[in-house]
């Protein structure tokens, strides 16, 4: 556990091939007689029950690469005595990983995502006044995982001030960061921080189990999955000509996908090529900043799916996209549905139709807030300003 730690994958084969070619062997049966009441066998190591319910899991996918990572994790977890750092590309499974080990082991999780001003009062607690106009203590997250022996995710911990980052060295948890040399933004840790971690790598996820990972969780046809993950390869091969920080995630991360297959499984459409192509076209190509990484993403869809994406077609006034009540229509009210506002209404509307949150960016005055309210209004919602529907 401890020479394998923040080295990679073929390190760590030829650490743990020497280690058990030196150490002899031992008996699980022991082993399974003396902790079967208190402890949860996962992977060949035995992790202690919490005090919650054990559950199952069945959406979580166990392709070959996730049981050796979740081998890995449950060694450190054993142990009971080192915190675990798991590093790895965006959306590689990290975070899911402990939650999934949580639930089989009965654990309580409390999850914390770091920012660039994270404060220590978000994690330990602060003062703040209670009915009677008096202030009290309110324990942070930290300290009730310390005093009530939950597990705690620190999400992208090197986003976190220094000085924060520093403060945590004498507790025991979980975290998870990016690659610092990937992703603009990330802190390296220090060397006396690190060394108090057992640092795991998560390597990409091979192609081949990404597919069958799409198609349980998402309930989609394999040769669906198939070319979806092959629009995903082309385009992480590609570089977004205005994210150049993004690396290979500049036109499409793994999160884009699942949300993609999450909207075929959705869709009513009888030709998922022509769905897949356009549901593509608006989550991918709708956040593209300029023309080349928008003809990018449409020369793609189009390759790999064997299908047109006709933009007119899909932004017109006649859009199968838009909703009934605003379809073949010039205004609604006093608001006039120019070009920029029929595709805000398009691209929004099928955010909202597959419970998707929405971040739409524009200058002052574009309609961004009109599109949301009028969005809300045909669906009998609330609209207030970062509550059910974020608008910026």
């Amino acid at each position: 556990m401890s020479f394998m730690s923040d080295v990679d994958v073929e390190a760590q084969a030829n650490i743990e091939n020497l280690i058990q070619s030196k150490m002899p062997k031992t008996s699980t049966a022991k082993m399974a007689s003396k902790f079967a009441e208190t402890h949860i066998e996962v992977e060949g190591y035995w992790i202690k029950k919490g005090k919650e319910n054990v559950q199952d899991d069945p959406g979580y996918v166990c392709t070959a690469s996730v049981k050796k990572n979740l081998a890995q994790l449950a060694r450190v977890v054993c142990s009971g005595m080192f915190p675990v750092l798991l590093e790895g590309e965006t959306s590689s499974g990290k975070t899911a990983m402990v939650l999934h080990l949580a639930k089989i082991t009965g654990n309580l999780v409390i999850r914390l995502n770091n920012h660039e001003h994270t404060d220590l009062q978000e994690y330990i607690g602060s003062y703040v006044p209670d009915g009677n106009g008096r202030f009290v203590f309110v324990e942070g997250p930290l300290v009730k995982a310390a005093r009530d022996g939950y597990w705690i995710i620190l999400d992208e911990l090197n986003l976190a001030p220094t000085d924060v980052i520093e403060a945590l060295n004498r507790f025991r948890l979980f975290a998870t960061q990016n690659p610092v040399g990937l992703y603009a933004g990330r802190k390296r840790l220090s060397r006396a921080l690190l060394n108090r971690f057992i640092v795991l790598r998560f390597d990409q996820l091979p192609y081949e189990e990404l597919a069958q990972m799409v198609v349980v969780s998402c309930g989609i046809a394999p040769s669906a999955a198939n070319a979806m993950v092959s629009v995903f390869v082309d385009l992480r091969a590609q570089r977004s000509t205005f994210g150049v920080f993004s690396a290979r995630d500049g036109l499409m991360t793994l999160r884009d996908l699942f949300k993609w297959a999450h909207r075929l499984s959705g869709s009513d459409q009888t030709d998922w090529r022509q769905s897949l192509a356009e549901h593509g076209f608006f989550l991918l190509g709708a956040r593209c900043r300029n023309v080349e990484d928008l003809k990018t993403v449409k020369r793609t869809l189009e390759k790999n799916l064997k299908r047109e994406i006709d933009i007119k077609r899909l932004f017109s006034i006649d859009s199968p996209y838009l909703p009934d009540e605003f379809r073949g229509r010039s205004t609604i009210g006093t608001v006039v549905l120019t070009d920029t506002i029929r595709i805000m209404l398009v691209l929004v509307a099928q955010c909202w139709q597959f419970s998707e949150p929405v971040l739409i960016v524009g200058e002052t005055g574009c309609g961004k807030t009109t599109v949301a309210q009028i969005i809300a209004k045909v669906s009998s919602a609330v609209v207030a300003r970062g509550y059910q529907l974020k608008v910026a």
